[in-house]
């Protein structure tokens, strides 16, 4: 008598084991989609976006139904400096995890090499001040 080979965990309808739940399915380019917000987070969302100007309202919406991580980059940066484009551009937080990604900054004068915490300048071979 022949038996067949079954790859390991497969079911079969003979041993009547169920078959395995489907597989989720993404969107285009293996992204998945953004979930929705509960009707308690709309609320405060929708509180927090009236203290917001307008010229942002629209980009912090866009970051809280997860449609853009440039959003929410943007979103968070302008949060922490009340809104100001001007102090994200300036910002004084090297070590914030988002420095690197924050939104206008002059990218001509800006690399993340030149950064200087005043201990060793890399040009010249002097302590800083």
């Amino acid at each position: 008598m022949k038996t067949k080979k079954i790859a390991p965990g497969a079911a079969t309808m003979e041993s009547g084991a169920k078959n395995p739940p489907p597989r989720p399915t993404l969107a285009p380019r293996g992204r998945k989609t953004p979930r929705s917000m509960d009707e308690a987070t709309k609320a405060k969302v929708a509180v927090y976006k009236a203290h917001i100007p307008k010229l942002y309202q629209k980009s912090y919406v866009t970051a809280m139904k997860g449609r853009s991580l440039r959003a929410a980059i943007n979103s968070k940066c302008l949060d922490c400096t009340n809104w100001q484009r001007t102090e994200v551009k300036h910002c004084p937080i090297p070590t914030c995890s988002l420095y690197p990604y924050r939104p206008y900054k002059d990218r001509a004068n800006h690399t993340s090499e030149g950064l200087s915490f005043g201990v060793e300048s890399k040009n010249s071979g002097e302590r800083g001040l």
